[in-house]
């Protein structure tokens, strides 16, 4: 069943993520995704939750961000537990992956790969991690579904408002039911926990269930990675290295092609060509027509006003 069946909300139940609910209890492959709350117009659904969302994610990276640098070759110790201790597998959302049940098992043993990754990366020695997506654009096999899980965990208070207030008004509050739930302080800057409403739900054998409603517009398909890698390369890097290519036609001369009026045009596949032959091998990919997280790093290192345009155009 259908969560917005079990509500009888015919008008707006695009507004959300229509998730199942009950013996269907199969995730939706949707993910809370940063930069699509980042630039939620302010016409959007949930957008009046947008700067605190912002903050919950930015107060709780600063932080992580604080200790992995602190900590060196040390280990993580009591503050990076503290941090992970309520890092979990989603609940309440079904958003996700699904592998026989709710979300791809996120938990501490993969909230401490990620600090791993980040603490062993190019990315942060060259000091280019500073905010949540930096870590998801510049490494590697860090991509929307680990970022959403650890994004819901922080956002649940906010979730369960949006949630209380969807059914309000649809006047169907004894559908809800408040339990206890951790969730971000973004004031406080540590985990705090409380009654909160969600969506109650007995299935067939009568045990208890319990649901958030999404925004819709907070979500993302499974290639979210590889759309906004994309869209860098589309908008700004393929531009540059084409000026590149045309500033140094003799140097450059296989990555140009002749058309039949003589006029001369460099396409995407010459692009990425060309990247991979004078940055390094993976710095670009064919079938995407773009570039890789690792090819992002190279490239911002050797054109740092690259970064500038990802700071100010893409965050």
């Amino acid at each position: 069943m259908k969560i917005s069946e079990y509500l009888e909300d015919v008008r707006d139940k695009n507004s959300y993520v229509d998730i199942l609910i009950g013996e269907d209890n199969i995730d939706e492959e949707r993910f809370i995704d940063l930069y699509t709350i980042m630039h939620l117009s302010n016409r959007a659904e949930g957008v009046i939750y947008r700067d605190r969302i912002l903050k919950k994610v930015s107060t709780f990276f600063k932080i992580l961000l604080k200790e992995i640098r602190n900590q060196g070759s040390n280990g993580f110790k009591s503050k990076i537990g503290e941090l992970s201790k309520n890092m979990h597998e989603a609940k309440y959302t079904n958003l996700g992956y699904s592998q026989g049940g709710s979300g791809k098992a996120f938990g501490k043993e993969k909230f401490y790969e990620l600090i791993t990754s980040i603490k062993n990366s190019t990315a942060f020695s060259t000091n280019h991690i500073n905010d949540i997506l930096d870590t998801e654009l510049y490494i590697k096999g860090i991509g929307v579904d680990l970022i959403s899980d650890m994004i819901t965990n922080l956002i649940y208070d906010i979730l369960s408002e949006y949630t209380s207030s969807k059914v309000g008004k649809l006047l169907k509050n004894e559908y809800i039911s408040e339990i206890d739930i951790t969730y971000w302080d973004e004031i406080k800057c540590e985990w705090n926990k409380k009654k909160m409403p969600t969506i109650l739900y007995y299935n067939s054998n009568k045990v208890p269930q319990n649901y958030l409603l999404t925004p819709f517009s907070y979500t993302c398909g499974s290639r979210q990675k590889e759309i906004l890698l994309k869209k860098i390369s589309d908008d700004y890097i393929f531009g540059i290295f084409e000026l590149e290519i045309f500033g140094d036609p003799q140097k450059y001369k296989k990555y140009i092609s002749i058309k039949k009026d003589n006029s001369r045009h460099v396409y995407k596949k010459d692009i990425v060509n060309m990247l991979n032959d004078t940055i390094g091998e993976n710095t670009a990919v064919q079938n995407g027509r773009r570039i890789t997280s690792k090819g992002l790093l190279d490239i911002v290192e050797r054109y740092p006003e690259i970064k500038k345009y990802i700071e100010s155009k893409i965050k």
